[in-house]
């Protein structure tokens, strides 16, 4: 038997001239009705562009300028055109998200009183293109928008951020609606009010800008410095009144009046003063005082005021603060000086009273007398701020 090897046998159905013509005839017609669909992969072998060309879409052109989302003009607004409703929910959704020790820090206050108007702002530029002009940087409501992460309380971007996002999430809600466009049109809109934010000084700025006063008011001295002579009003003897530390803080609180905006004051003093001059030296007793008053200043805001009326006494005035802000100022307040200030080991305390405008009084002298009222309970409570 023959081992030799056998050349394999030609396949018995003949290829035709023809066949192969109408083979490559559907390859070059495929492969240009591909290329058709595709372009930008015109010129690759046929091949390659069958096997990936619906891996790849088209590259958008990024010279192109992305186009506003078109308003919705039948926007289910309706009763929600005050933006009352929005604003609260919006005040409800801040405290919630914050922690329990930074609820207070939202200004309730300022968002009631402007926060209708800045949702009533948004709402109408869902479906109008002409309200969103108004929301961007040379428009009327551009100040407007610019507040609203002061009225969330938010003093950095992320805080912003989460603030804007947080009306956008209330107000879908408030809505009720289920249209995809609307829900692209309210995110641009509360996108274009995070820019006008952010923009301000009041976001990314380190801190605000003080207005000039005509009348410029001296800062809090250093105790060694000798204070100027003070008659205090004795109520027994009718004696006539010379304070001339309380004429920066009628000034202050006859501007703020005048503003309409909700602003505290506190009265200060530090416990058991004349203990603490008794049983000190000089040296202590300034090294004390002065660690107390530094801890002070470190927790104000460049717009607060703090005035020294005496060794140990002080006023201080809050811009922009409602009774919780101002509660949770006072406690910082005594809590920094009892860290900062000691005598012989023991932390100093603080009593604080708190009164605030428009709620409690707005008359300056009624406004110091409650906020006396208020230390003077907090004293005989023995508590830090009443």
């Amino acid at each position: 038997m023959s081992c030799a090897r056998t050349r394999p046998r030609a396949s018995p159905i003949a290829t035709s001239s023809s066949s192969r013509g109408r083979t490559s005839a559907r390859t070059a017609a495929r492969a240009s009705s591909i290329e058709s669909i595709t372009p930008h992969f015109a010129g690759r072998p046929a091949r390659r562009i069958r096997r990936r060309w619906y891996q790849w879409p088209p590259m958008a052109d990024p010279t192109a300028v992305r186009r506003t989302p078109r308003a919705v003009a039948d926007a289910p607004v309706g009763s929600l055109a005050d933006g009352a409703v929005v604003a609260k929910a919006w005040l409800v959704a801040l405290v919630e998200a914050a922690p329990l020790d930074a609820a207070a820090a939202v200004p309730a206050a300022s968002l009631a009183s402007e926060g209708p108007a800045l949702c009533a702002a948004v709402l109408e530029a869902l479906g109008s293109e002409a309200a969103l002009d108004r929301l961007r940087r040379g428009g009327d409501r551009y100040v407007l928008a610019g507040r609203a992460a002061h009225l969330a309380g938010a003093g950095d971007p992320a805080g912003a951020v989460a603030a804007l996002e947080a009306l956008r999430t209330v107000s879908w809600d408030k809505l009720g609606a289920d249209d995809a466009q609307l829900a692209i049109r309210l995110a641009h809109v509360c996108a274009v009010v995070l820019e006008a934010a952010v923009a301000t000084a009041g976001v990314a700025a380190p801190a605000p800008a003080l207005v000039p006063d005509p009348d410029p008011l001296p800062g809090p001295r250093l105790v060694p410095d000798p204070a100027p002579e003070v008659v205090i009003h004795d109520a027994r003897s009718d004696g006539h009144v010379t304070e001339p530390w309380r004429a920066p803080i009628e000034r202050r609180l006859d501007r703020q009046l005048q503003d309409s905006r909700p602003f505290s004051v506190l009265t200060m003093e530090i416990d058991d003063l004349e203990r603490l001059l008794a049983s000190a030296t000089g040296r202590e007793v300034v090294e004390a005082i002065e660690a107390a008053e530094r801890a002070i200043c470190n927790e104000l805001r460049p717009a607060d005021m703090l005035v020294r009326e005496r060794l140990g006494r002080y006023w201080l005035t809050a811009p922009e603060t409602d009774l919780a802000s101002g509660r949770a100022l006072g406690q910082r307040l005594g809590e920094a000086v009892s860290a900062a200030a000691l005598h012989h080991g023991a932390p100093l305390a603080l009593s604080i009273g708190l009164a605030v405008a428009p709620d409690d009084a707005i008359d300056a002298e009624q406004l110091a007398a409650h906020a006396d009222e208020g230390l003077f309970a907090a004293r005989a409570a023995g508590i830090r701020l009443a």
